[in-house]
């Protein structure tokens, strides 16, 4: 069966959320709406090494080329989601795993025109479009639904919301009365199956992947202008460090004046938060934490301007890293500096790689006010040791405490790159490919007044904004970024 066999069919009307209708394209409801309580829960290792054995694992047999193994049939998404997924499934109980469940998702117009869309290197025009699409989910340890389909994304699962997300410009489509999801047992096979209860249809998978989209990905290969002996072989285009990249989330709060806020952007499931920044919407916040938090990063600052600001948190994530990687957070010393001194705290990574650091310090007063932190980065471009160095211009006694961000079992191996500040108020330090910009840090003269409004990574770059711009520029006010090798 195919996704334009029911192109009709899909055309549905949303069912209410406390009755579930019988069949899978009569029990749509808003995303809002969906019940994963019953999709079964496994491991993050789990569902880690799982989405890779489904991935990669070659045992399937084109009739018309039985002497060559294949892989599910992952590069033609143009048709036979039904087909990958039962596959995949039916490969996680073989393992011994209790089967994914199906997760559905639907959306056309009034005049059946497909909404769904996947950008893709997998189609001569750069994009397919369905009526609807189907992959399994599980939950992962946090009871997140987990979506494996290496069709759509082949370097990580992906949590439910991200794979609505990429099948639509703007995730209101799924607001129209012909459009969302279906939460399904693990029989259910395409959109006119029953949602529980459905016979299992493995035998009908295995017979349309031999026969018919085996062959259809082999030919779109070759259409591709790829050597399908090749990417349908031992180098599939995410093999090697094709999926190592990063990604970066973020999270974005408007407080009142006077307010204050904790700000924090995590990264997504299956990857790893190596670093991160912020973006100011005005120079009346006085920031007091800039640093990592659980799996992703975290500012808290204060607003002491007179209208309301917004503050942006921003977490650089990694892709692809190896399954047991791993950051560990080394707390300096808290360093207490009296009015008019200043100061530096240093933590130290004594195992694994040092990928970046952070700050603690503390606002008080009436009005607040806050230490001036003139530099946030290694001691050296290749140390171990992250130091933070802030000027009390306060008429108190304050705190400061820098944090060191330790990544342990790869083969990364990590190097600072600078940039001076330019007569824009911009620093950017360049990471050269094939080096991945993972966050950074900053230096400024002690006695130069500057706020710090934007610590962003942008691709290969690391970027900091200051104020005042400096007429000129200023080579003694850098951006730092950590630049990483594959892991």
């Amino acid at each position: 069966m195919t996704h334009t066999t029911h192109l009709l069919v899909a055309i549905c009307l949303l069912a209410p959320a406390t009755a579930m209708a019988q069949y899978v394209d009569q029990s749509v409801v808003h995303p809002a709406n969906a019940n994963f309580k019953n999709v079964p829960t496994w491991s993050d290792a789990d569902i880690s090494a799982q989405f890779q054995a489904m991935r990669d694992t070659r045992y399937l047999y084109a009739t018309s080329n039985p002497s060559f193994a294949r892989r599910i049939s992952w590069l033609y998404p143009q048709d036979g989601c039904q087909v990958r997924a039962e596959l995949a499934a039916s490969m996680a109980g073989d393992a011994g795993k209790v089967r994914p469940y199906k997760l559905f998702v639907f959306a056309v117009d009034q005049n059946s025109n497909s909404l769904l869309r996947l950008y893709t290197a997998n189609d001569p025009s750069g994009v397919v479009t369905w009526p609807w699409h189907v992959a399994p989910v599980v939950k992962n340890t946090a009871g997140e639904p987990i979506v494996l389909d290496p069709a759509m994304e082949p370097c990580r699962p992906l949590p439910w919301k991200e794979w609505l997300a990429n099948m639509v410009d703007d995730m209101s489509i799924y607001d129209q009365p012909s459009c969302g999801v279906t939460v399904a047992d693990s029989n259910a096979y395409d959109d006119m199956s029953l949602v529980t209860g459905n016979s299992n249809q493995r035998d009908d998978a295995l017979y349309q992947e031999d026969n018919v989209y085996l062959d259809d990905e082999w030919n779109l290969q070759s259409t591709l202008l790829r050597n399908p002996t090749v990417v349908l072989g031992s180098a599939p285009p995410w093999s090697g460090t094709a999926c190592v990249k990063t990604t970066v989330q973020y999270t974005t709060a408007t407080v009142p004046e006077n307010g204050s806020a904790s700000v924090i952007s995590t990264c997504p499931f299956a990857t790893l938060n190596l670093g991160g920044g912020l973006m100011l919407s005005s120079n009346t916040w006085l920031v007091y934490k800039n640093a990592r938090s659980g799996n992703g990063w975290e500012i808290d600052a204060k607003n002491v301007g007179s209208t309301s600001a917004s503050l942006t948190s921003s977490a650089v994530c990694l892709v692809g890293a190896p399954t047991k990687a791993s950051v560990k957070t080394v707390t300096g010393s808290k360093v207490t500096i009296g009015k008019g001194a200043y100061n530096s705290t240093t933590a130290t990574c004594s195992s694994g790689v040092l990928v970046g650091g952070g700050f603690l310090t503390t606002v008080a007063g009436s009005p607040s006010s806050i230490m001036r932190i003139f530099l946030s980065g290694r001691t050296d471009s290749t140390g171990k040791n992250w130091r933070v160095s802030a000027y009390n211009t306060t008429s108190s006694n304050r705190d400061v405490t820098s944090y060191a961000y330790c990544l342990s079992n790869t083969n990364a191996s990590l190097s600072q790159t600078s940039g001076n500040l330019t007569a824009d108020g911009i620093a950017t330090a360049n990471c050269q490919a094939p080096l991945h910009a993972l966050g950074g840090g900053f230096v400024f003269p002690r006695t130069t007044a500057y706020t710090v409004l934007t610590m962003d990574s942008e691709g290969d770059d690391y970027a900091v904004d200051m104020l005042p711009a400096p007429s000129g520029g200023d080579s003694n006010a850098k951006a730092y970024a950590e630049c990483m090798t594959n892991p």
